[in-house]
């Protein structure tokens, strides 16, 4: 990822949460100490912004770049245990614990979004569709 591919995805996840009212132009700017115009340009594609800049807004909205790649498709490695009464391996599936806004909100989850880990049993979800 290039820079200018950086701040496409900062301008897209800021818009984001302008458009969920979490954020607004305004509160960005006093979070970050640039003008109210500058982000404003910024957010409407007019001009960019420099490394600085970018940085104040990442800290600001407490932002890594990480949050920023696209998610990873990588098949996980399914845990295995034992079942100590019939001796067999009972596959377990880790499902991520996120706010009830990331769910809703968010198009994917991001390891800085992520609660707890809740193990399941992999038969359990056998039967469910992603969505």
């Amino acid at each position: 990822m290039n820079f200018s591919q950086l701040q496409d995805r900062v301008r897209l996840e800021l818009l984001r949460r302008i458009d969920r009212g979490t954020l607004s132009v305004s509160l960005l700017a006093r979070q970050t100490g640039l003008g109210q115009p500058h982000v404003s340009n910024f957010l409407h594609n007019r001009r960019g912004l420099s490394l600085k800049s970018l940085d104040k807004i990442l800290k600001a909205q407490q932002l890594q770049v990480d949050d920023l790649l696209p998610a990873r498709r990588e098949p996980k490695e399914e845990l295995r245990t034992v079942d100590q009464n019939h001796e067999a391996e009972i596959e377990v599936v880790e499902i991520p614990v996120v706010t009830h806004a990331v769910a809703i909100f968010d198009p994917y989850i991001r390891v800085s979004s992520i609660l707890e880990l809740l193990p399941a049993p992999g038969d359990a979800l056998k039967g469910l569709d992603a969505r």
